[in-house]
C-alpha cells in the first residue's frame, strides 16, 4: 500500500512515464475491458466511516495495462484520480482505496489530507 499526503497525490497524477519493465503483474479483478480501457471495481474507505466503504470504479487506459491487467502505475494513477474527485466534494482526514488483488481485498493507496 502506498501512503501519501495530499501534496504527493499531485505528483502521482503528474507522472507520465514510469519504467515498469520489472513491474510484477497481479491478478486484479476486472469488471469490464475493451480496446481502450480496463475497469477495476474498488472500495473507497474514509476516516469518518472506515467500516462502510463506498463502491467506486477505477478506469485505466490500455496504455497503462499489460496482458489485460493494469500495471502498478496504472492502478496508482487511477486511485489518485478517484481520491482527487472525491476530495473535490468532501473533506476527510484520510481516504483509502482498496481493490481485489489475487482474490483478496487489498489496500492500494491511503491519502492523508491533514
Amino acid at each position: 500500500m502506498k501512503i501519501v499526503n495530499i501534496k504527493e497525490l499531485d505528483q502521482v497524477l503528474s507522472t507520465v512515464h514510469v519504467d515498469e519493465a520489472h513491474d510484477p503483474l497481479h491478478d486484479v479483478e476486472v469488471s469490464l475491458a475493451n480496446h481502450k480501457v480496463v475497469v477495476v471495481p474498488c472500495m473507497l474507505a474514509v476516516a469518518d466511516r472506515p467500516q462502510v466503504p463506498q463502491e467506486i470504479a477505477l478506469v485505466i487506459p490500455r496504455d497503462l495495462c499489460r496482458k489485460g491487467q493494469p500495471t502498478r502505475h496504472g492502478l496508482m494513477h487511477a486511485a489518485a484520480e478517484a481520491v482527487r474527485r472525491h476530495l473535490a466534494h468532501r473533506k476527510h482526514p484520510w481516504l483509502e482505496v482498496r481493490a481485489r488483488v489475487n482474490g483478496v481485498l487489498t489496500p492500494l493507496m491511503r491519502v492523508h489530507t491533514a
